[in-house]
């Protein structure tokens, strides 16, 4: 089980984990999947409902727009989804 200190350490890196702006953004979902599970491993029980959050979180202001109209999203995968069209909307209109 992990530790009170161990899950605030955990909780603390992902949530703090950001999508930079013309970086990898499949490589930044990929690395916050990962440390999800590496937290969920250890104990630290993050639901979906909170990854979400902590997805939403990670991008950067210019995805602002884009962002709000994922609150419907019904879990993660598919709120990732719609930012990863979004983005390959974006690459193609540019």
């Amino acid at each position: 089980m992990l530790s009170d200190l161990a899950s605030i350490r955990v909780n603390a890196d992902l949530r703090g984990t950001r999508y930079i702006d013309g970086t990898d953004l499949a490589a930044h979902f990929s690395r916050m999947r990962m440390k999800r599970a590496a937290a969920n491993t250890q104990g630290a029980r993050i639901q979906d409902v909170d990854f979400k959050m902590m997805l939403i979180s990670s991008m950067p202001a210019s995805w602002n727009t884009m962002v709000a109209t994922l609150y419907d999203s019904q879990n993660s995968a598919e709120m990732i989804n719609r930012l990863a069209t979004h983005a390959k909307l974006q690459s193609v209109s540019r």
